[in-house]
């Protein structure tokens, strides 16, 4: 059952209400089987995220965050930032040579990514396949070999494996922190054979399930290497001058260290930085309401930072922070702008086509809010089933919960308003005809189409009200806390 109006993509999209988006992603993605979606910012992403994997599972989803740090700044990423674009990238390019690509990729892909992340330019395509290793039990490959391409791929040996870009060895073990995505896993070798590939918890280091096979990437967005340090000394000084030589970045990469912030030099570490919408032909890609505004924004703010930068230059002859032109790392809003002629690229609007455009509407609607509609004697509730009574003999009406125990909660009362219960749906596939749904959808506000009627909580309710928990102690770790007491410590 379509509960959008089934439309073919142009330059603009109206009628795509914040829960309507949700369902023309879904529709999108088993017509184009692969789709970008841009967000305007990252809790939009982690809602897109959240509503397409309770419509419908069988969607592959991979996140591309931008970095979560400001224009020019003097820190890295988040390591779970990195280590998620590195993943998402290296699905993107493909593999090559020791890292071939999989034999069962999905039928239906969606990249959710924002438009801080679109705007910044990413390491060319053949960094991620070059930088690759692929590993499963049974092979035979040397301790040393897997070392030094982990050496080499900014992993530091440590002599215990506790975060992500960490490996160790002890004996005939190695310890991977490959990747945050999944947990950290424990080779054991005879000899050269690798006899077992398993999982284990980072804080107790106990061994865990079966891992069977591990690809390994590189833990950062760049390697040194000793042409990519030469490569580096030579485009630093031919850019700052001479007097940059005594920079404390120029002389700790020349030393072969990886200082904090480097990411903000990344053209020097690499060829070149191509921009992301380069490594995407064939895609259809789909940004997200109020995107255009927000690319403004942001080339205000990179253009802000940057002219700090340079008048700290001028005040300070040796500044230790010479930055890099923002179109060596970022686009321009020229560029952004000529994104309404790119090929299969489409921008949301949440508002009705205008009278007389050749655009396509999915007719989507907010829906009623009967929070404001009920007064003393009535309930909302109450108001809601009456108006859903009406509704449901000619159209799909989905109640939408944020998890099962609000699903439940719902079921009850209007089971109790109307006499039915509403019928539990678990995706997409299970509403085939009109009636009463209820599924676990996190929605902030409901929509309504010619053929649905989407209802949020905060629809019937209102905007939940909640007061933050304070910070509970595990009861293991309390018992461990006071077994570690002794005589005189208080």
């Amino acid at each position: 059952m379509n509960l959008i109006e089934k439309i073919n993509l142009s330059g603009k999209v109206y009628g795509a209400v914040d829960g309507a988006a949700h369902l023309l992603l879904v529709q999108q993605a088993a017509d184009r089987g692969k789709l970008v979606y841009v967000a305007r910012d990252d809790a939009r992403m982690a809602q897109m995220q959240q509503g397409i994997a309770a419509l419908d599972p069988a969607i592959d989803i991979q996140l591309l965050p931008a970095w979560d740090c400001l224009p020019y700044d003097r820190v890295s990423p988040h390591a779970a930032i990195t280590s998620q674009r590195i993943e998402t990238l290296s699905g993107l390019y493909g593999r090559a040579g020791e890292c071939p690509e999989q034999a069962d990729i999905p039928s239906k892909q969606i990249i959710l990514t924002t438009i801080n992340s679109w705007m910044q330019k990413v390491p060319p395509l053949a960094f991620f396949a070059e930088n690759c290793l692929s590993l499963h039990a049974g092979q035979e490959i040397a301790q040393t070999d897997i070392t030094e391409f982990l050496a080499r791929n900014g992993f530091m040996r440590t002599q215990t494996v506790r975060e992500f870009g960490e490996f160790s060895l002890r004996g005939g073990i190695l310890d991977i922190f490959a990747s945050t995505l999944s947990p950290p896993v424990r080779l054991d070798f005879f000899g050269d054979e690798i006899e077992s590939i398993r999982y284990f918890d980072a804080l107790s280091q106990r061994s865990e399930g079966d891992a069977g096979h591990l690809t390994i990437h590189p833990a950062s967005e760049f390697c040194l290497n000793d042409e990519i340090i030469s490569q580096f000394r030579q485009r630093y000084l031919a850019l700052f001058g001479s007097k940059a030589a005594r920079d404390p970045l120029y002389e700790a990469v020349s030393a072969g260290q990886t200082p904090a912030g480097i990411e903000h030099w990344l053209c020097l570490l690499h060829a070149e930085l191509v921009p992301l919408s380069a490594c995407l032909a064939g895609w259809t890609c789909l940004f997200d309401v109020d995107c255009l505004p927000s690319a403004t924004a942001r080339c205000v703010q990179i253009s802000d930072f940057y002219t700090a930068r340079l008048e700290a230059i001028s005040d300070k002859e040796e500044s230790v922070y010479r930055p890099l032109p923002a179109e060596e790392i970022y686009l321009n809003l020229d560029e952004i702008n000529s994104l309404e002629a790119r090929e299969n690229t489409s921008f949301l609007f949440n508002f009705a086509a205008p009278d007389g455009a050749d655009w396509p509407d999915i007719k989507a609607r907010l829906a009623p809010h009967f929070h404001k509609a009920a007064v003393a004697q009535d309930r909302p509730v109450a108001i809601a089933a009456q108006h859903i009574k009406t509704e449901c003999s000619k159209k799909a009406v989905i109640l939408c919960a944020g998890n099962e125990a609000a699903v439940t909660r719902l079921t009850e009362l209007f089971a109790a308003e109307m006499g039915t219960a509403p019928q539990g749906a678990a995706g997409l596939d299970q509403i085939t005809a009109a009636g009463c749904y209820v599924m676990v959808w996190p929605l902030e506000t409901g929509f309504e189409t010619p053929d649905a009627l989407v209802l949020s909580e905060q629809d019937i309710f209102g905007a939940r009200m909640s007061r933050p928990t304070g910070r509970r102690r595990r009861a293991d770790n309390f018992l461990r806390e006071v077994s570690s007491l002794e005589v005189g410590d208080l």
